[in-house]
């Protein structure tokens, strides 16, 4: 069970490139949706061993990270936390 959902959520942010790369952040129930600058400085292989990240979805607009549905709600809300102190 992640414990430091604090510590994931900046490693997850730094991995999709942090504030310089990052357009737009939104979610919903198991899906942190973010609209980058730039997808191909994300290292999606890293990215998917990272503790609670279930997969990644890439569409034409957005890039989402699918999140463990038990811990989801607690490490969204500390990286949307960490994108608003950023901005």
């Amino acid at each position: 069970m992640i414990t430091d959902f604090s510590k994931i959520a900046r490693e997850l942010f730094n991995l999709v490139g942090s504030e310089e790369n990052i357009l737009f952040v939104e979610n919903c129930t198991t899906r942190l949706r973010l609209r980058l600058k730039d997808t191909k400085k994300v290292d999606v292989g890293i990215l998917k061993k990272i503790e609670g990240v279930r997969g990644i979805v890439e569409t034409r607009e957005q890039f989402q990270i699918i999140i463990d549905s038990i811990v989801a709600k607690i490490l969204i809300s500390e990286f949307i936390n960490i994108y608003k102190i950023k901005k």
